[in-house]
């Protein structure tokens, strides 16, 4: 650890931990209640001191929001500490459209001017005409159901749009009247159509398959990683104006949520598949149990970003609350990148498996992953997890075919690797074991209202084997990853229940070296 002031700030920055706010290090609250979508205090504390811990490290907040919201929540993580050391910390708003270094406590404006000496501009905003043209697209598809208030709370109002400098988040919600579905979903039809058509014409970025909001911006996330990936020349500039030396980095994380992340999600999947980079990129799984007339979260099968650890959650523990553990401890970022070198070492990545449609590996809060699908993969790739040493593997089994015999095989000759069934039954010593009624126990605990059933059953199904995973200790080896229950003050045992735990308290995964990491 560097102490002083003068040796922290010249260390250089060649490694980036980079995530999305919303839905990622915060849960999703209601549109209403966008104020209370902030940080926890103990969060802030762990990002100071991850930083001061780490000063080859930065770390970047970048979020869809206007920067004086992300001001108003992060600001505290800037403050200098009793040695004048500075966290190395960026709140990259509006997609990284802004970039702040330094705290902003005299105001809690939503949007700080562009003028302002502590925010700094990375591209030009809309123009007014752009504006009005996208407003006008609004109020043209949806008449009287279109506001650009979000505090107007009227039940008519189907369409609401945040502007922003630098575009528009539309966020969009079901009409509770039957017969109003029907009009409701032609206008959503409308503006995705015109959306489409004005963002190819001015050349902007529109995001149109999120579960509940469109987007059409000047910059998008994907830019923003793009920029930070290379050192850009005039992101350096701004980082070296605001004392940061940074250089072209060998190590990044990024973890979001939704659909305006996938092209942040992607720029660093793709350096990482061509060896130019490590790091791990993640997806929250963004249910949340506060609103209870249901969302659409985001699903386990989405294709997407296949090679993105989705971090699920359990019946104790959010997704958020898992996400947060990870990313302020650098003993478990470097064990994500071994985990996914190893995974790409052995052609087990979803991209790697590209003849059918792979989904995503499951993160475990026990450390364990999840394979959702192996009847996809072909059989000589699963015979490479004959050697997997790095972490515990949760299988699902097809009940159909010889690739069930094919995973009851390599379970048997493989102590790391453990088969579960739909029904929750778990073969050991070569036999299946029945979890007896822990499994609908569990599926009861993890209900998911959503207006997306078959994604909320995926969902329900595999937050309720990860949590009977971890409370009959059904790893056939011993589990690092048993150790982040204990941190919980929680041992796992059948009486565990859908109480969450504070916040902040998971210990970070720490799943085993593999004897095939780089």
């Amino acid at each position: 650890m560097i102490q002083n002031k003068k040796a922290f700030e010249k260390q250089p920055i060649n490694k980036w931990a980079i995530t999305d706010s919303d839905g990622t290090v915060a849960p999703f609250v209601r549109l209403e209640d966008l104020h209370l979508a902030k940080p926890t205090q103990e969060f802030i504390e762990k990002l100071r001191q991850f930083s001061f811990n780490n000063p080859d490290t930065g770390i970047m907040i970048l979020s869809g929001r206007k920067n004086g919201e992300l001001n108003a929540f992060y600001r505290d993580v800037m403050k200098p500490d009793d040695q004048e050391r500075t966290p190395k910390f960026i709140l990259g708003s509006e997609n990284g459209a802004f970039m702040q270094f330094k705290p902003i406590n005299d105001t809690d404006a939503l949007i700080i001017p562009e003028t302002h000496e502590r925010v700094h501009q990375m591209a030009e905003p809309l123009a007014e005409e752009l504006i009005e043209g996208i407003e006008n697209l609004m109020r043209n598809a949806a008449g009287d159901h279109y506001t650009n208030d979000n505090k107007d709370t009227s039940p008519n109002k189907w369409i609401k749009a945040e502007v922003k400098k630098y575009g528009f988040t539309v966020h969009y919600k079901e009409p509770k009247n039957e017969a109003d579905i029907a009009p409701f979903n032609a206008i959503v039809a409308a503006i995705k159509a015109a959306l489409k058509d004005f963002g190819a014409e001015k050349n902007l970025a529109v995001h149109l398959d999120a579960a509940s909001a469109l987007t059409i911006e000047r910059v998008s996330k994907g830019i923003t990683m793009e920029m930070v990936a290379t050192n850009a020349p005039d992101f350096e500039a701004v980082c070296k104006k605001n004392g940061l030396i940074t250089e072209k980095p060998l190590f990044m994380t990024y973890s979001g949520d939704d659909a305006g992340d996938r092209p942040a999600l992607n720029v660093l999947n793709e350096r990482f598949a061509q060896g130019t980079l490590k790091g791990y990129t993640a997806r929250p799984n963004n249910f949340t149990p506060y609103d209870s007339e249901g969302r659409t979260p985001n699903g386990p099968k989405e294709l997407f970003v296949a090679d993105s650890f989705y971090i699920l959650g359990s019946t104790d523990t959010l997704a958020q609350d898992q996400h947060r553990a990870i990313f302020v401890d650098s003993k478990a970022l470097e064990n994500l990148n071994s985990l996914r070198t190893s995974l790409s070492d052995l052609n087990l990545l979803p991209s790697q498996n590209t003849a059918t449609s792979v989904p995503p590996i499951v993160l475990l809060t026990s450390g364990a992953i999840l394979i959702q699908q192996p009847e996809l993969y072909p059989e000589a790739r699963l015979d490479n997890l004959k050697s997997w040493t790095n972490s515990e593997v949760v299988l699902l089994a097809n009940e159909e075919g010889t690739t069930k015999s094919k995973l009851e095989e390599l379970a048997q000759e493989n102590r790391n690797l453990q088969v579960v069934n739909s029904e929750g039954q778990l073969f050991k010593a070569g036999a299946y074991a029945t979890l007896g009624d822990g499994l609908a126990a569990e599926l009861k605990n993890n209900k998911i209202v959503s207006k997306d059933p078959v994604r909320a059953t995926d969902v329900q199904f595999l937050r309720a084997i990860q949590t009977l995973v971890a409370q009959k200790e059904l790893t056939q080896t011993q589990s690092t990853g048993l150790s982040a229950f204990a941190a919980l003050g929680k041992t796992p045992s059948a009486n565990t229940r859908s109480k969450r735990p504070a916040t902040d308290k998971l210990e970070a995964l720490t799943p085993k070296k593999s004897r095939n990491m780089r």
